[in-house]
């Protein structure tokens, strides 16, 4: 009963972890930070990469990324410069409100 207890409160952690936000638009901090992977130790950088201030759609937010807590990445498609069309991740504290 407590092993089945367990599996379900991990299986909750999950789902709950993985959060949708579709549609949201942000800008770039930094160049060079787009990655092919969410989980930090399996990605490397995206072929092309866009530049600091580019506008990028937000497609999905992983928080804990790779089992790794308060690591919080964003799954985008860039959507201004010489990349866009190009989709990858960012980490969460490399968006700017595109409002800014």
């Amino acid at each position: 009963m407590f092993k089945k207890h367990i599996l379900v409160i991990a299986a909750s952690l999950v789902f709950f972890s993985t959060t949708s936000i579709a549609g949201e638009v942000a800008k770039l901090s930094d160049s060079n930070m787009v990655l092919t992977d969410q989980d930090p130790v399996k990605a490397r950088k995206a072929e092309c990469q866009p530049l600091r201030g580019d506008s990028v759609e937000v497609i999905e937010v992983v928080k804990n990324a790779g089992g790794m807590l308060n690591v919080d990445v964003a799954k985008v498609k860039v959507m201004t410069g010489s990349c866009a069309g190009t989709q990858g991740w960012v980490g969460l504290s490399r968006l700017v409100s595109s409002a800014q």
